[in-house]
């Protein structure tokens, strides 16, 4: 019979075996659970966001795990103003999109962009506001529409 430390270091051991390398066509991810979405705007789980949101769009800032501190990703500098409701960000030029066979993107990423991307959340008359069912949980829970203007 396999005493509780003798098991655990055989897990151990046995995750520690050299694995297969990954796939240069697709993406990997494991988690916990599945995805219910790959568009993270549509979706406040966890587990949706982790598997979508990471590896698959890039963000204006990025937190550093370890320091909770803004770093740089889209927006490579920014600026709060005094009394705090205007912030300033200088985008990161020459982003281009991705192509795939149905879109070919005809200009590098601006702040076209950027606003596109909140006015379709805030506006509900706005032409793609309702891709996707309309619903953005994650960007209502935190209080962004009452936020944002």
């Amino acid at each position: 019979m396999l005493t509780p430390l003798l098991l655990g270091l055989l897990v151990l051991v046995t995750g520690c075996q050299k694995q297969p390398e990954a796939s240069k066509t697709g993406l990997i991810y494991c988690a916990e659970g599945a995805p219910l979405s790959f568009n993270p705007h549509v979706s406040n789980s966890g587990v949706t966001l982790d598997a979508s949101a990471r590896p698959l769009y890039d963000r204006l800032l990025e937190v550093n795990p370890n320091t909770l501190a803004l770093e740089p990703a889209l927006a490579t500098n920014w600026h709060v103003s005094e009394d705090g409701l205007t912030y300033t960000l200088t985008l990161r030029k020459g982003v281009t999109f991705h192509h795939t066979p149905w879109f070919k993107p005809t200009r590098t990423f601006n702040a076209d962009d950027v606003v596109f991307t909140y006015a379709r959340q805030l506006d509900e008359q706005h032409p793609y506001h309702n891709v996707s069912g309309g619903d953005y949980p994650y960007f209502y829970s935190l209080g962004q529409d009452l936020l944002i203007k």
